[in-house]
């Protein structure tokens, strides 16, 4: 009873994270995906000039550009960028500082041009140059794709009254030249871990007499361990504890009705071909995939159990068979490094040959056992 109100916990969980997901607005995931620097930048300096009140005087501090090639001013490219397009919405009255006067009051505020500063800097700088506005923001290279961020902040409130964060292509023509080429290795490994409900359907043997009552549920929690040979292929093992209770009953000759069970835990370690779909320009943030392979090794963790109501209860060793398992997962980038993965997977698998038990009188096949299992799960890779 205890493993049945587990699973429905666990169930309810999944169910209410699902619906969580799904009901994130379109515009989360829109604003994220790829397009060329100059529609960033045009689209971002679009959305904030609506944002500023008329009359505006603005000073673009300028932005904090890390991993770019030294000798390359790409803050100061950004910064010319950001100024030509601020002065196209010549309805909104907007006037710049002069980049001179912004350089003084770096220097006066012991500051460092590329620096990103924080909203009580910016009302220092802004107070020292008459400008009511202070824009600045970063600009990386992640995961072989550009990342710009740009925020303003207000000079008199020292509040951040615009934060835009957008993805550029990595095969953009004007920020590749800016940064040096991208490590060419595409090898990392991942490691993580996952818990859920299982549906296990049971067949007896020949050997035994009787009608498995079907289906009978289980928690069971595993980790995971990856190599990634690059974003699409991968080759998984896991360590998955497996719990099993074969409940059955029947009618024996010269016994009358009866009803017995076999108790067991083990530890199951498949191999898998692991399949991964991930296009941000299509998917957002989430990836979509397969996997199949073999559990290939089933270690038994201490005796089976044997209870019946017609015999006393006893406890043999025990033997699992190998068997397939195929499935398919979807999951979750919730950072812009993709190092941290949610993900929620379903897959079946079943038994090739039969679960058996051994004494001193020889080997006693029981039964094939097939499984229909829904997991959620967390993912780090690392080396990526």
């Amino acid at each position: 009873m205890s493993d049945t109100r587990a699973v429905k916990k666990f169930t309810i969980i999944v169910c209410f994270g699902c619906v969580m997901l799904a009901s994130l607005p379109d515009r989360v995931f829109a604003q994220e995906k790829a397009v060329s620097f100059d529609q960033a930048i045009s689209s971002s300096v679009r959305k904030l000039a609506e944002l500023l009140e008329k009359n505006s005087k603005i000073a673009v501090y300028g932005f904090n550009v890390l991993e770019a090639i030294p000798d390359k001013d790409l803050s100061g490219y950004m910064t010319d960028e950001t100024e030509r397009y601020l002065l196209s919405h010549k309805s909104r009255g907007i006037t710049l500082v002069e980049r001179k006067d912004i350089e003084v009051a770096q220097k006066e505020l012991n500051l460092q041009q590329t620096e990103e500063i924080d909203e009580k800097t910016a009302q220092s700088i802004g107070k020292k140059i008459g400008a009511t506005v202070v824009i600045t923001g970063t600009v990386r290279r992640l995961s072989g794709e550009y990342v710009i961020h740009v925020k303003a902040i207000t000079v008199e409130k020292a509040v951040t009254i615009f934060n835009d964060k957008l993805n550029i292509k990595k095969d953009d023509s004007t920020l590749k030249d800016f940064f040096p080429p991208p490590d060419q290795k595409n090898y990392w490994f991942s490691l993580g871990g996952r818990g859920g409900a299982a549906i296990h359907l049971y067949k007896l043997s020949d050997d035994i007499s009787g009608e498995a009552d079907n289906p009978s549920l289980a928690v069971e929690p595993a980790l995971q361990l990856a190599f990634h040979f690059n974003d699409f292929f991968a080759l998984q093992t896991e360590l998955a504890l497996s719990m099993d209770k074969v409940s059955y009953s029947g009618n024996e000759p010269g016994a009358g009705e009866y009803t017995a069970s076999f108790k067991s835990k083990s530890l199951r370690i498949p191999l898998l071909a692991r399949f991964t779909y991930s296009n941000p320009d299509i998917l957002g943030h989430f990836t979509f995939g397969g996997l199949a392979g073999i559990n290939f090794l089933n270690i038994p963790i201490g005796a089976m159990e044997l209870q019946s109501s017609l015999y006393s209860d006893s406890s043999y060793r025990f033997s699992i068979p190998f068997g397939y398992v195929a499935g398919m997962n979807i999951g979750w980038w919730f950072d812009d490094n993709h190092r941290h993965l949610l993900f929620s997977d379903i897959r079946f698998s079943g038994d090739i040959l039969k679960t058996a038990i051994h004494d001193n009188s020889g080997t006693l096949a029981l039964y094939s056992r097939n499984t229909l299992s829904f997991s959620v799960g967390y993912e780090f890779n690392f080396g990526k």
